[in-house]
């Protein structure tokens, strides 16, 4: 993950399709988009960031790097995700 001073995370869970759910972990940079900060988190849950940075900052995104994995998560992602911790047999 990113790390610095200068850095927004958002963290959020997202269901997809109504079948399961994914752990999203998005990362902005503060001095471009403090504003996101002030937003409501309902107009934030659910949303496509991707098209809020483009309309509210008018930044269209035309790149995005993408990571998936397969993990035990940390107990703080198994508490978003509505699941106990993660137990190897």
């Amino acid at each position: 993950g990113q790390r610095g001073d200068n850095i927004i995370r958002i963290d959020r869970v997202i269901s997809i399709n109504d079948e399961f759910p994914v752990f999203s972990r998005f990362y902005l940079n503060a001095d471009r988009f403090a504003g996101i900060l002030h937003k409501p988190l309902a107009e934030l849950d659910g949303a496509n960031l991707k098209a809020v940075l483009g309309r509210e900052f008018g930044l269209p995104v035309t790149h995005v790097a993408q990571t998936m994995r397969t993990a035990d998560f940390p107990a703080g992602v198994c508490r978003a995700l509505g699941r106990g911790a993660a137990r190897r047999p």
